[in-house]
């Protein structure tokens, strides 16, 4: 966390944004990321408006998986992602998945955050940068990415954890959120990705 409000913490090893409302007013958020495989850096505004302010955790409404191409659903497959438990869904290599988010909330709310979190890990010979997330929009079975991330390695079973994306840049109204798409592809020729649960936490200001 480069620069932030005060009291706004950055978990180091989940990539978690924290962060309890004060003032009304704007915030100028500056997260940085570094690792072997270079750096990153993301700049965006807070807006906290005067209102009731909520947060919430929603769960994966669907979700699609190609191949075989068909609703998570239709497979018997959607309970692998819905908790932290001993399910995980494979993407196997070569192979993409992509969720849509359950939730409502008035249309007259304003977006402050949506954090994705993903519970996973990846075969332990996956090469690097082989796994790429993205937020977008379509239908599940054709999503359109807006924006784009490789996702963190998480390399064998026995090191799986939490990581967490803030899409809150590309999903600013409710509107935006509720048709808004997730999708993990995993590009590599060999080895899977195998996630335990996806959710979204979401903090939204009520007028």
């Amino acid at each position: 966390l480069e620069a932030g409000p005060d009291g706004m913490t950055v978990d180091p090893s989940t990539g978690l944004l924290t962060w309890i409302a004060g003032e009304p007013g704007e915030y100028r958020v500056v997260l940085a990321v570094t690792n072997a495989r270079g750096s990153d850096r993301q700049e965006f505004t807070l807006t906290v408006a005067e209102g009731e302010l909520v947060r919430e955790t929603f769960e994966i409404a669907e979700g699609w998986l190609q191949p075989p191409g068909d609703l998570l659903s239709a497979l018997g497959l959607l309970d692998d992602i819905a908790a932290s438990d001993d399910l995980r869904l494979e993407i196997p290599a070569k192979s993409w998945g992509a969720f849509d988010f359950s939730g409502e909330m008035p249309e007259t709310a304003r977006i402050e955050l949506v954090t994705v979190v993903v519970e996973y890990h990846e075969s332990a010979s996956m090469p690097g940068d082989a796994v790429v997330w993205e937020i977008g929009h379509g239908t599940l079975d054709a999503p359109i990415a807006e924006a784009s991330t490789y996702a963190e390695p998480v390399r064998g079973a026995p090191n799986e954890k939490a990581v967490s994306w803030e899409v809150g840049e590309w999903l600013t109204t409710p509107q935006a959120y509720l048709s808004a798409l997730f999708v993990i592809r995993n590009t590599a020729v060999e080895g899977s990705v195998y996630v335990d649960r996806i959710h979204v936490e979401v903090t939204y200001v009520l007028p």
